[in-house]
């Protein structure tokens, strides 16, 4: 692995030329070190990307444990004896499930 992480490492070198200090001040170096260093080049077979948690080995994506909270406390805020629902909480509620609505079960029409 550390011999494929160096040939991607050369690679992307080679095909982007290095800063220079004629380069306008909004070009970044093409390989991120803050984001080497945070862990999102290594290889793994959990990964969290856009917000989901991915897992390639059992094939599968869930929501990340702060977006499971909003959920729950979105939901335990409605009463279950409550028969309408105010039309922005609807939509709120909507949205939030919207969004999360690839790793739900059974929320394939929202």
């Amino acid at each position: 692995l550390d011999r494929v992480r160096r040939t991607l490492l050369t690679a992307i070198d080679d095909v982007f030329r290095p800063l220079s200090a004629a380069d306008p001040i909004h070009r970044t170096e093409p390989v991120s070190t803050k984001k080497l260093l945070q862990g999102d080049g290594c290889w793994t077979t959990q990964k969290k990307i856009l917000g989901w948690l991915i897992d390639t080995v059992s094939m599968t994506i869930m929501l990340p444990p702060r977006r499971l909270d909003r959920l729950a406390s979105l939901l335990a805020s409605i009463p279950p004896t409550r028969k309408r629902l105010a039309l922005p909480a609807y939509y709120q509620l909507l949205g939030e499930l919207r969004s999360m609505s690839l790793a739900l079960p059974g929320a394939r029409g929202l």
